[in-house]
């Protein structure tokens, strides 16, 4: 079984749900490159604290890391994944999860229930593009990983309820 996954997709594809589920069902820590990049405050850390945060998790025998970032900052997970999944939802799909999220975040009064979050949310919603996220492929079969793109939610569960049997 998979030890070492990274989860990538555009903003409300469903990244750190999925990445908590795995996390769960392989008991194994889930890590989100959200924070990484910034702190509890959504101050945007340092590019050195960052990398340092990517490096000691990296360096961890188990570990399931998600987020957005196709960025070259992220090889010292890339050197080490098994498995790459990538969630390839329609944007209508994102778009609707991000208000969803919107709408949540107002109830609860956090940082995702802001207009400034919910027009940067969509924007970056808006952003997704599988092309950026295939360069990994061959990077994977050339650390023989196993490479994967997931459309549906339906694809996902079947991949979910793959990690039970």
């Amino acid at each position: 079984m998979h030890k070492r996954i990274l989860i990538l997709g555009g903003t409300g594809a469903g990244k750190t749900a999925l990445g908590k589920r795995i996390s769960r069902i392989l008991k194994i820590p889930f890590y989100s490159l959200d924070f990484m990049v910034f702190d509890e405050n959504w101050e945007k850390r340092s590019m050195q604290m960052r990398n340092d945060l990517l490096k000691k998790v990296a360096k961890k025998n188990e570990w399931v890391v998600e987020g957005q970032y196709a960025d070259e900052w992220v090889l010292p997970v890339l050197k080490k994944v098994e498995l790459i999944i990538i969630l390839d939802f329609k944007k209508r799909v994102l778009f609707k999860r991000v208000f969803n999220r919107f709408r949540q975040g107002m109830r609860e009064k956090s940082a995702y229930g802001t207009f400034s979050s919910l027009f940067a949310c969509l924007k970056f919603a808006g952003r997704h593009d599988l092309n950026r996220y295939l360069k990994f492929e061959e990077f994977s079969k050339k650390n023989k990983g196993k490479f994967i793109v997931l459309k549906t939610d339906k694809s996902v569960d079947e991949f979910l309820n793959s990690l039970k049997d």
